[in-house]
């Protein structure tokens, strides 16, 4: 093996369970130097060679697009005392000889690696021991790696990654109890049917389930004492309030209704309270409470202004102040601080971006937060009594979730990866009796956001294939992927074809602000349609061309407005919240989701309201309509999603065909061809989110 291949497998296997990027392992293995990508590719060929690996079926090294690389095997570390006693396998097709001893190469390796960190000023150094089991196919036995590696105590040292939870899906929310013994978190589970909050021991490796009520349970915190858990339950309808329950941390038994939020969740240090948001009917602002934990009393903490909503706080140790994160109708977001004695309100970073998580550090002093201030998603660390956020260098990048242990320095995260693909299908007869795919358009990345040209040849989509969301297009037999757009950013979706078939409209984000554009079907005359500071989204034409109708949120909740095709002012439609719609064939009537129902609205009229039918039914991104029929895909709790169909004249509702994957989260996911019998379909074909833990993080 290669001095370089080999120091890319030490830094791999360091660092199992967690995407490494591939600027970062250039810096690491060529430090200060220029070096192309493409030789970090050779070296990563070389290794799934010895290794008996392969892109297309990795066991060990897995391929994350336009990212980097993952090492998704068990690694088993062992101090320097004990790593002496491991026996080493003799392994010709690697860096061992015949007799378990090292090959001359590695030895003078070993040596070489000591002195070129020497070279480097590296200098009092530490002894680090990993051994790694891998059965390798090449020689059908089992080969158990083990190197030393010299670092010295001034430069930064790699902290200790393990994986903690491997349970299929995506795992959230993650807490420590206050001991920092267990991690509480939410999870689907073997069964990927239903969320609910879990439990694990962080070093005696037991793992329970907390809830099995059949709505979905996120955001658990835990109580002061460490024997019970706060948590939201929730319908999965949007727009509707969450409920606030309190439990047993090890489940079973009674559970406390407290009663009705609409997110965030903290318990207060004196175990008295549970800080949360909440609002007293849909359209006023959602305000900061406090709720006593028998549930009758609800003190108002703070209301926001309007076009704003505050959500994720959470007490500091000493229970005197509330972190939260403050977001802004324009999809940006802030770190705030209210202190509870004088009501002071203080703005703690002004980056205008996206906060999905934080967590005060054990002192108080500190509030580390994800954000995408510097590009992709980091932890950072914040001073609160002044200063710049600075950030944590020896974390992981890309990441939605974590947690910090308050006795230890240890820290739990999530880096989850969704990989969608578009299936296309063709059924016949009533109740989709007969049911093929067609082709599929598919990557190692998303795609998703289909939508069939007018005469069906041709069908538009997002896809991440580049490393960023682009707008491509292709055959409605999945041939000629071409792509439209350039635009190298995130945040871009929704496309949708003008009734000639000319022109495309969609929404993208500019400078943390999202708004409608257009463009020619070949990706030419890029035009913005809407130029508002409130979030702008989800565009659709009208049948005549000269409209297209979106959501904004321009009030304190989103409503459906149209903006001329060619440009101008844009004025409001629906009364009530909406989010997506779709005109009827003859233009009299607009369809569109009110939360996750469908309703419908009279244009002549003026009178709009739920479609009574499908009241019950969570309908979110995944629906379309062709002639008098509404298809929509709806989802049972323990089944697999089904395509459904429901005739608006008739009034009766037929089941088609079952989805063989899970639905991506309010992403545009079905789309059907002229006659009706063509469906396009985007779903979850790969997605995985496993709880890693960090020791030596600080």
């Amino acid at each position: 093996m290669r001095p370089k291949t080999y120091e890319i497998l030490q830094l791999l296997v360091e660092r199992a369970g967690v995407l490494v990027e591939k600027e970062q392992m250039l810096q690491v293995i060529w430090p200060n130097q220029l070096i192309e990508e493409g030789n970090l590719t050779q070296h990563i060929y070389r290794l799934r060679k010895v290794l008996g690996d392969s892109q297309k079926s990795p066991v060990y090294i897995l391929t994350i697009p336009g990212k980097g690389y993952l090492f998704n095997h068990k690694v088993q570390v062992r101090s320097a005392e004990s790593a002496g006693e491991v026996e080493e396998a003799a392994v010709t097709a690697g860096g061992l000889a015949e007799g378990g001893e090292p090959a001359p190469q590695d030895r003078s390796f070993s040596f070489a690696l000591a002195r070129w960190r020497q070279a480097r000023g590296r200098g009092t150094s530490r002894l680090v021991s990993l051994v790694v089991l891998l059965p390798l196919v090449l020689v059908g036995a089992i080969l158990l790696i083990s190197w030393s590696r010299i670092v010295a105590s001034h430069d930064p040292v790699m902290p200790s990654v393990a994986t903690l939870v491997t349970l299929p899906g995506e795992e959230s929310d993650l807490a420590f109890s206050p001991d920092g013994r267990y991690i509480a978190f939410t999870s689907e589970g073997e069964t990927q049917d239903n969320q609910d909050i879990y439990v694990k021991a962080v070093d005696q490796g037991e793992l329970w389930r907390v809830t099995t009520h059949p709505e979905r349970d996120t955001q658990a915190v835990w109580s002061p004492d460490g024997t019970r858990l706060a948590f939201l339950r929730s319908s999965g309808q949007f727009g509707k309030p969450y409920k606030l329950m309190v439990a047993s941390m090890r489940g079973g038994g009674e559970e406390q209704e407290i009663g009705e939020v609409s997110g965030g969740l903290s318990w207060s240090p004196d175990g008295k309270y549970l800080a949360a948001s909440a609002n007293q009917r849909l359209g006023q602002p959602t305000s900061l409470y406090l709720f006593s934990l028998d549930g009758r009393e609800r003190h108002l903490l703070l209301t926001p202004p309007p076009q704003v909503y505050d959500t994720l706080q959470q007490f500091s140790p000493d229970g005197k102040q509330l972190a939260f994160v403050r977001w802004r109708n324009t999809g940006t977001a802030d770190l705030f601080l209210y202190t509870l004695a004088n009501r002071a309100l203080t703005q703690l970073t002004r980056d205008a971006k996206p906060i999905p998580d934080f967590e005060w550090a054990a002192n108080g002093a500190e509030i580390y937060f994800i954000s995408s201030r510097k590009g992709v998603n980091r932890l950072w660390r914040l001073p609160v009594g002044g200063g710049e956020p600075s950030v944590i260098t020896s974390t992981p990048t890309h990441l939605k979730s974590f947690t910090a242990s308050p006795e230890e320095d240890r820290l739990a995260f999530t880096q989850p990866i969704n990989d969608t693909q578009i299936d296309l299908f063709e059924w016949t007869g009533r109740g989709g009796t007969s049911v093929r795919r067609l082709c599929r358009i598919n990557s190692s990345r998303a795609d998703d956001h289909p939508r069939f040209s007018p005469d069906g040849s041709r069908i538009v989509f997002v896809s991440a294939r580049t490393g960023l969301d682009e707008i491509w297009i292709a055959n409605a037999d999945c041939s000629q992927v071409v792509q439209l757009t350039n635009f190298r950013q995130v945040g871009v979706g929704s496309p949708r074809w003008s009734p000639d078939g000319e022109w495309l409209v969609f929404d993208r984000n500019i400078k943390d602000n999202t708004d409608i554009f257009k463009m020619r079907a070949d990706g030419t005359e890029l035009r913005q349609l809407t130029s508002d500071p409130a979030v702008e989204n989800m565009p659709s034409w009208s049948r005549d061309g000269k409209w297209v109708y979106f959501s904004s949120f321009k009030t304190s909740i989103p409503r459906i407005y149209r903006v001329p095709a060619s440009g101008g002012e844009a004025v409001p439609i629906t009364l009530s919240q909406g989010q997506e719609a779709i005109e009827s064939a003859d233009g009299s009537t607009l369809y569109f989701t009110n939360g996750t129902q469908l309703w419908h609205k009279d244009l002549r009229q003026g009178d709009e309201a739920a479609i009574p039918e499908l009241a019950s039914v969570p309908i979110g991104r995944y629906w379309d309509l062709f002639g008098s029929t509404l298809f929509y895909v709806s989802q049972e709790s323990g089944e697999r999603p089904m395509m459904r169909s429901f005739d608006l004249v008739r009034r009766t509702t037929g089941q088609l065909f079952e989805l063989p994957g899970s639905l991506p989260p309010w992403v545009p996911g079905i789309s059907v061809g002229p006659g009706g019998h063509l469906i396009a379909v985007a779903y979850v074909a790969n997605r995985f989110g496993d709880i890693s833990l960090i020791k030596g993080w600080k």
